[in-house]
């Protein structure tokens, strides 16, 4: 019968790319149910979705005789009470980015997650993509790295407040995806914003000291009318441009040219839960995403810690 799987929340993410990337799963997955709080939404949905049992209540879709687990895409400030629910009821989550809005409800939700020995996954995209995984190979092989800069700008300025600026739903895959690269932790945060009226921050500007002595540079502008999502990695013989899924290479102070060689697809986040799910998964294809979501309490607290360097002035160290 394959896996049975629930989708809380209708929204463009999750139609997008989640139940997209379920439709070319055959019978090995599917949607079995549907939640949202707008009827509107769930009466609009994909034919594809006819058969699902619909919800507006996702208390009442999260049932381990109903559903194998749950995709959380709710807005970002609801994320953390249908993951604590379904976790208490054994059902194992995949909630998109950002994790939760702070870390205490981070905490919380990872505690849960081991002490219930359920798999909680934070939806990092880019720990998929050819792209990130050719250059993070590419780190791995040479150890050449001494800069690691994302740039960011634009972004959706009229979704809620209580959802966060740039940082929370944008920048939090870059806070990510630098020490994913580099293979290092986060030791300390240098971090400088200026305030967005009602939107969080319309400008940040952080350092990353990272355990290895990399350093990570990033700056983010939300109110552009240029969209920019650029990872640049800069080391002593050869440096990488990232944008998504593209890979810029210079070496010997050369030209930057394109790299066409890119492994192949690691498919993605939604698929390979669904082999988690399935016990498909190998020792290697696990390391892809941190089964209790220790990486998206970790981007949390680097987001928070540029938060209180500059409301500071200070560098904060780690815990």
């Amino acid at each position: 019968m394959g896996i049975h799987l629930g989708q809380i929340a209708l929204g463009r993410f999750a139609t997008g790319h989640h139940v997209k990337n379920l439709f070319t799963l055959g019978d090995s997955a599917r949607l079995v149910a549907v939640c949202d709080v707008s009827q509107e939404a769930l009466d609009g949905r994909d034919e594809r979705l006819a058969d699902c049992e619909t919800f507006t209540d996702y208390a009442d879709l999260i049932d381990p005789d109903r559903v194998d687990g749950v995709i959380v895409s709710t807005p970002n400030s609801h994320h953390f009470g249908p993951c604590k629910l379904a976790m208490e009821r054994g059902v194992p989550v995949l909630v998109d980015k950002p994790l939760t809005m702070t870390v205490r409800e981070g905490e919380e939700l990872v505690a849960l997650s081991r002490d219930c020995d359920v798999p909680l996954v934070t939806a990092f995209t880019r720990h998929f993509m050819p792209a990130t995984e050719y250059v993070r190979q590419q780190l791995r092989a040479s150890g050449d790295v001494t800069v690691i800069s994302a740039v960011q700008r634009g972004g959706r300025t009229g979704e809620p407040p209580a959802d966060g600026g740039i940082l929370h739903r944008r920048s939090v895959h870059v806070l990510d995806v630098i020490p994913w690269l580099a293979g290092s932790p986060v030791l300390a945060v240098e971090g400088f914003t200026v305030a967005a009226e009602g939107f969080g921050h319309a400008v940040v500007d952080a350092r990353l000291h990272l355990a290895s002595g990399v350093l990570g540079r990033v700056l983010c502008v939300q109110d552009s009318d240029q969209n920019e999502d650029e990872v640049s990695v800069y080391g002593e013989s050869a440096s990488y441009r990232l944008n998504k899924q593209i890979v810029l290479a210079a070496q010997n102070r050369g030209d930057w040219t394109a790299i066409d060689d890119l492994p192949e697809a690691g498919g993605n986040v939604t698929t390979w839960f669904v082999e988690l799910l399935a016990g498909r998964l190998s020792s290697e294809a696990q390391k892809r995403a941190d089964l209790h979501s220790e990486d998206g309490l970790q981007a949390l607290r680097v987001l928070e810690a540029i938060v209180e360097s500059d409301r500071t002035g200070r560098r904060v160290e780690m815990n």
